[in-house]
């Protein structure tokens, strides 16, 4: 298995949703189909969604049951609704017995009443055990074949109704149901069904067409029931594993995740002789550097050593013009770094008055800086501290302050932070240094003294011509230099950096720090006088704070903040706890042969394309052929060793053993194409799917394919085409969408087109443009398409393929459209989905995605009988063609 890591690829990945979606494994289908339904979810489930009331008279609806009080609030709505449609009235005391089981001619009389309007479409059926009371309502539903009985001549009246039944009836009954006409909006007919039978929360008024809540921010999805499922899985597995409940083997997600919540447990009032005496040796080299180089030299070796860089940090990124693995470097400490904002200007009256600001504010925190020093650290900053506010970095300094001197409050350190604010209120910037690949003596030259090449060569990086630095780092084009009159600064940043990643903290003051220190870039206390911290963390250390230890015999009951931290250090172990317990690995197998499929019939698209040249056809063929995928999740990964407390294992000895491995494993990925094209570059239980067009492989995780929604090993090949074959054929897709065109078969960003064909390419992504700019996102408002031109491309490429799988079978079409959209089934607030960040996201809104896809396709309009005067009608000249 392989952990997750931060690639710039990600940033340069397509995938299938804005958000991260994060589904579960299905409920046991066989037990819960013969569960019987109660009254209160048998009313919520038929016909919710064609009918509206006033909220405010819910209350006075539901007094007309005696039994009232019992109704429990999720279904209040749902029943009053009911209630005010005369679909219950309730039983003859008065009462309406909202947790009684539904007889199935109770429910079918529901039904009945819940449908106004019926075609007689079968032979009347005359049942011996029908009351005189339901009869009309019986013959009704017979006339109109939703209802057959048991084949005896009986209903089974007085039988209590299944989960079974209950869909076996919405289904049959869906047409009557439904509030959208397919012809108005495929998408709505679709959404109205899906969303019928599930917990919408406390709708009014539902526009099913575009998948908006008009009366309320309420929202509901698929993906969202499918991402609450499964935080409760794990978090119910977790809980059983921290209690020994389960039983696991050493090496694997279990162990590491028990023994590591274990040590964090305890070591929340405990730290080892042992760790103590290592923090000391890593702090005492740090702190006894005579010169910059035995500073750089002590740092090294840390790095090497835990994983954390205290000068530069580095993870992994790729180079996209050369498809070539390089160190993403970030600097931690840089030299100089005062606490204020600086916008780059030049004027003398600018610089006057920002020197005299950081004057204010290094005497606030008690800094000893002369004229020179400010002069220095000013220019710095015009070279490569641009942009960056400094505002709470003063904050944050000031709070440390006033932890080490209880004369100092909280509240004088707000006081002074906003009068020294008062007196400079236009010291603020927004430029911000951008992404770059650069050489390595360029880089070395950013920072001189630094030499980033030598302290990523110390780490343990090898074979690497170009580094990338990141976006937020304090980097730029512009020459600077650490020097050493901010020593005694950056020794005391190391320190704090070293002890705030290993969670290294003796007493409850020295956590607080660690705390507030977290919330900004460690770089906030750099150019601090070590005196504001005298004291804390072995620095002129005090005595340290004894206390019991947490951890007991009882039941443990899961502590929040430690499994968030848990699962940030160990995320793929969460991950892979949850496929041991709901993944089964056939179904990784299945969807392979499916993914096979897909390609062969991409493949067979561009053999047989008749605008693309003879050359341009085979750039396509080989980005097929050397495409990747795993699924599931990965194999290829070797876990870092966790010890138990009983073993000798500390958080801190743990931590230290996680984050070194982290470092090998990004050298290894610079050093490996291979090793990352087999990575996962998410873990297994976020419901998502992606397409790295720099690595020209496919992720699809575990997760998104162990729902039902999305692949049902027991269901047929067309639905599960529609659902999870679709989002194959998406992604797919994205390696010849507008932006992965631009990649050959390895990822290079390289022209691969001919001129022509280019020049065709371009045309047909401008008529992808402006077919969707047609689709609203609801009334009045729509995207626009130049932003998902991609995700369009890339929806319209997959359903494509699936239709070429199905061929001719109107039955398989059906099922493998109706499966897809039901994919995508959601309501959300019309703000919402109208907002700055949905109408900016490169995915189309659901509705538009769904509706644009299946109004180009011909077979659409033959299986749901759509005419010129249906506004899902789409002429066939402007239809969309691809490949």
């Amino acid at each position: 298995m392989k952990k997750t890591t931060k690639l710039i690829a990600i940033l340069l990945s397509a995938a299938i949703s804005a958000g991260g979606i994060v589904p579960v494994m299905a409920a046991d289908s066989e037990k819960t189909a013969k569960r019987e339904y109660v009254v209160s979810e048998f009313v919520q489930s038929v016909g919710r969604n064609n009918l509206t009331i006033n909220t405010a008279q819910e209350d006075t609806i539901l007094s007309a049951f005696k039994d009232n009080d019992t109704i429990d609030e999720k279904y209040r709505e749902d029943i009053a609704r009911a209630k005010a449609y005369s679909l219950v009235a309730g039983y003859e005391d008065g009462t309406l017995r909202p947790q009684g089981n539904v007889r199935r001619i109770e429910a079918m009389v529901m039904l009945s009443r819940a449908l106004p309007e019926l075609e007689e479409t079968s032979e009347l059926i005359e049942f011996t055990d029908v009351p005189e009371w339901a009869k009309a309502d019986m013959d009704r539903l017979t006339k109109a074949g939703l209802v057959y009985g048991y084949g005896d001549g009986t209903l089974g009246a007085e039988d209590n109704i299944t989960v079974e039944q209950v869909t076996m009836l919405t289904d049959r009954s869906d047409a009557a149901l439904n509030t959208v006409d397919v012809g108005e909006s495929f998408y709505g007919y679709i959404n109205n069904k899906a969303f019928r039978n599930h917990d919408a929360g406390t709708k009014t008024t539902i526009d099913p067409i575009h998948g908006v809540v008009i009366s309320n921010e309420d929202t509901w999805s698929y993906f969202d029931d499918l991402q609450a499922d499964i935080s409760e899985k794990e978090t119910e597995t977790l809980a059983k594993l921290l209690n020994g409940e389960l039983e696991y083997e050493k090496g694997s997600a279990e162990q590491r995740v028990h023994d590591l919540y274990m040590c964090r447990l305890e070591g929340e009032n405990r730290l080892s002789d042992t760790d103590k005496e290592q923090f000391n040796i890593w702090k005492k080299s740090i702190l006894d550097a005579k010169d910059l180089q035995a500073f750089f030299a002590a740092t090294d070796e840390i790095y090497q050593n835990t994983g954390i860089g205290l000068i530069i940090s580095s993870e992994t990124g790729l180079e996209q013009e050369t498809n070539t693995v390089y160190p993403q470097v970030s600097l931690v400490a840089p030299d100089g770094a005062a606490f204020m904002s600086f916008d780059g200007k030049s004027d003398k009256a600018y610089e006057k008055e920002y020197k005299k600001a950081m004057e204010d504010y290094l005497k606030l925190i008690g800094c000893t800086f002369s004229m020179n020093d400010i002069d220095k650290m000013y220019n710095i900053q015009k070279h490569f501290l641009s942009g960056k506010d400094f505002s709470l970095d003063y904050i944050i300094a000031l709070m440390l302050k006033s932890m080490s001197d209880e004369s100092y409050s909280e509240e004088d350190a707000i006081a002074d932070f906003v009068k020294v604010q008062n007196l400079h209120p236009d010291l603020y910037g927004e430029n911000a240094p951008k992404l770059e690949a650069v050489d390595l003596d360029y880089a070395d030259g950013l920072i001189k003294n630094l030499s980033v090449s030598e302290r990523l060569t110390n780490a343990g990086y090898h074979d690497f011509d170009k580094i990338l630095l990141t976006e937020n780092s304090s980097f730029s084009n512009s020459k600077s230099d650490i020097s050493e009159s901010n020593l005694k600064a950056l020794k005391l940043n190391a320190v704090l950096t070293l002890a705030e990643k290993l969670s290294y903290h003796e007493n409850s003051r020295e956590q607080e720090a660690l705390e507030r220190i977290d919330e900004i870039p460690l770089m906030a206390i750099t150019g601090q006088d070590s005196s504001v911290l005298e004291g804390m963390f072995g620095i002129e250390a005090t005595e340290t704070e004894e206390s019991g230890n947490a951890s007991g015999e009882e039941a443990i009951a899961l502590n929040e903040t430690i499994l968030s931290d848990i699962k940030t250090l160990l995320p793929y172990d969460i991950a892979l706890i949850y496929c041991d317990y709901y993944y089964d690995d056939k179904i990784s197998y299945g969807i392979g042969d499916m993914m096979d499929e897909i390609w062969d019939a991409y493949f067979k698209r561009f053999e047989n394309n008749e605008w693309m040249s003879e050359e341009t056809k085979e750039g396509a063929i080989k980005k097929i052929n050397n495409m990747q995928a795993v699924i599931g999740y990965p194999d290829n990964y070797e876990f870092p060793e966790i010890l138990s407390p009983e073993e000798g294992g500390t958080y801190f000895s743990n931590v230290i053993s996680i984050k070194k491995d982290d470092l090998n494993t990004n050298i290894r990925y610079c050093a490996d194409q291979e090793f990352i094209r087999a990575v996962m570059l998410m873990a297994p239980d976020v419901v998502n799917a992606c397409y790295i067009p720099i690595l020209n492989i496919m992720n699809i995780t575990a997760a998104i394919a162990n729902s039902p929604v999305m692949y049902d090993p027991n269901g047929s090949k067309a639905k599960n085409l529609g659902a999870i074959g679709m989002i194959l054929g998406h992604e797919i897709g994205h390696a010849f969408d507008a932006q992965g065109s631009q990649y050959d078969e390895k990822g290079v960003l390289k022209n691969w087109w001919t001129d022509e064909d280019s020049e065709k390419y371009e045309e047909i992504k401008q008529r992808f443009i402006d077919y969707y700019n047609d689709f609203e996102v609801m009334d009045g408002v729509t995207q626009d398409a130049s932003v998902t031109i991609t995700e369009n491309m890339a929806d319209f490429a997959g359903m494509t393929m699936i239709m070429d799988i199905l061929g001719d079978d109107p039955d398989a079409q059906r099922e493998a459209l109706e499966a897809y959209a039901t994919m995508w089934a959601k309501i959300g607030s019309a703000s919402i989905l109208t907002s700055d960040d949905y109408m900016s996201d490169e995915h189309a809104a659901n509705s538009v995605r769904v509706n644009g896809v299946v109004a180009s396709l011909d077979c659409f309009y033959e299986l749901y009988d759509i005419s010129e005067d249906d506004p899902m009608y789409v002429a066939p000249e402007n239809r969309l063609k691809l490949w």
